[in-house]
């Protein structure tokens, strides 16, 4: 977890990993990597969005409260009105980030066959990694019922329990 790009613990695992990882998973379901890179991503496209607006802002705001305007059009502005939009470019910039509240996590769709729960798909607006462009969506196959519920201890990818023997349940 030290050496990777990014380290993802589970909040129930060994206290190392926990310190090692860059990110710390509250639950223990493997849906909630997938949420994390959502959030991820939402809340770095909100940072770019609130630098691009404060920089167009204050591009604008800050040679017209100089007085460049005043050579052709004979307006100055009072030193309490350039205040007075500073705050405002504060203050959207703010009410921007608050808008962070109004996110809502990737939907999910269960697939149960005949032994229960067989497949999780997560339908998201974009892809999150680039391998992923052709597809809106990700499927996550559920091997034990201890992965369905985030209580397998495997590697999803190398995951080799089956209904009747799973490594979660022989511990």
């Amino acid at each position: 977890l030290a050496c990777a790009d990014l380290g993802i613990a589970v909040g129930a695992g060994a206290d190392v990993a926990i310190e090692a990882a860059g990110m710390v998973l509250m639950n223990s379901k493997l849906s909630d990597v997938i949420t994390a890179f959502d959030l991820s991503r939402y809340v770095f496209n909100r940072i770019q969005w609130n630098f691009i607006w404060a920089l167009g802002y204050n591009s604008l705001g800050i040679p017209i409260a100089a007085g460049v305007l005043y050579p052709f059009l004979h307006v100055a502005f009072p030193p309490f009105v350039a205040a007075a939009a500073m705050a405002f470019s504060s203050i959207s910039v703010v009410i921007s980030s608050l808008l962070l509240r109004m996110y809502s996590p990737p939907k999910l769709e269960k697939h149960y066959s005949s032994k229960g729960l067989e497949k999780i798909r997560l339908s998201l607006i974009e892809p999150i990694h680039p391998r992923l462009q052709s597809s809106k969506s990700v499927i996550i196959e559920i091997k034990c019922e201890a992965m369905a519920y985030g209580n397998c201890t495997c590697d999803p990818g190398s995951c080799e329990c089956t209904e009747e023997k799973c490594c979660s349940h022989s511990r």
